[in-house]
């Protein structure tokens, strides 16, 4: 009798460690998938400006959330937003054209139900933060 407690026991344990470690990769394949993208008009300022205002308007939205930089060759920054145990990444980018700078706000994951108001959200302060500037 103990043998076949420790062998379902054993089984449990194999499957739960191995359905866990198999969620983080299917979330990641999720996660790349947009839900939504949002664009301004451009605006004429240097890139040092659509950075400066990219940065403002996210802590202005999202004071706690730290910054993460969208990598080499794009001027932009990231937060990750979570509900419950579903994430949503909000990307700000600023795009360069031959008049300046206009910016492109996407929000892609597993929570559009927090993506899809920050989304909005952070495009309204960018919007404000590039006309005040």
């Amino acid at each position: 009798m103990r043998n076949n407690f420790l062998a379902v026991w054993s089984l449990m344990v194999i499957f739960m460690i191995g359905g866990c470690s198999a969620i983080p990769k299917a979330e990641e394949a999720v996660a790349d998938v947009e839900q939504g993208i949002a664009e301004t008009q451009v605006f004429s300022i240097t890139a040092t400006q659509a950075e400066s205002i990219i940065k403002e308007s996210f802590h202005e939205g999202w004071p706690d959330k730290e910054l993460e930089p969208l990598g080499p060759n794009k001027l932009g920054y990231q937060i990750t937003l979570w509900f419950a145990i579903d994430r949503e990444h909000i990307l700000a980018e600023a795009k360069k054209s031959s008049d300046g700078y206009s910016f492109k706000v996407t929000n892609r994951g597993t929570a559009p139900v927090v993506g899809v108001p920050a989304r909005k959200k952070l495009i309204e302060l960018i919007q404000k933060n590039a006309v005040n500037l």
